[in-house]
Formats: structure tokens, C-alpha cells, sequence
């Protein structure tokens, strides 16, 4: 901890590290920062809907408003609802979208 922010944390072997301290930017401008190509992104993940009774959910995407779109930039927030809209409609399962188990 530095003050009352937590820098990282180690959970059943798992260190967990707050990006923001070591990079001056989001997550999602990482790779053009390091000039990878077009081929990384971060995406959008439903964070709110991200609940216990949630973790086997299997289904239509959850509605627009877990995403938190108004904590968005204006750019960011334009790119979202163009990707909301072409895959609302297509099944979500939380086990595959859920960013946490891709480092487990």
C-alpha cells in the first residue's frame, strides 16, 4: 500500500498489481503505446454485471447499462454502442468473457 491505495495484492498464490501505477495510461492504450498492431484490445465487459449469481450465466448480453457506457469517453462510448448493437443479440457466457480467468 502507498497511503491508503493498494499498489497489489496476493490472493491463494495469485499477485494481483494495479496497472495504473506502473503505466500512465488505461489498459486499453497500452498496445499502441508499445506499437503492437491493431490485433490487441481491450474490450468491453459488462464489470457490473460481473455478480456470484451471475458467474454461470449463458445468454443474451446483458442489458447496456451493466457496461457503465456514461463513465465512458465520448470516442470510447461512440465504439461501445456500435459494438453493443451488432452483438446484443448473440449469446454471452460469463465463464468466456469473465477477464479474471484468463490468468488463472
Amino acid at each position: 500500500m502507498r497511503g491508503s491505495k493498494i499498489i497489489s495484492m496476493t490472493v491463494n498464490n495469485i499477485k494481483l498489481l494495479d496497472s495504473l501505477n506502473f503505466f500512465p495510461m488505461s489498459l486499453a492504450k497500452l498496445p499502441k503505446a508499445f506499437g503492437l498492431a491493431g490485433n490487441f484490445k481491450k474490450g468491453f465487459f459488462p464489470y457490473h454485471f460481473n455478480t456470484a449469481e451471475n458467474q454461470n450465466y449463458v445468454g443474451k448480453y446483458p442489458d447496456i447499462k451493466y457496461y457503465n457506457p456514461d463513465a465512458m469517453t465520448t470516442d470510447d462510448r461512440e465504439k461501445f454502442i456500435n459494438w453493443y448493437n451488432e452483438n446484443k443479440d448473440s449469446v454471452f457466457d460469463m465463464q468466456k468473457g469473465n477477464c479474471f480467468l484468463l490468468y488463472i
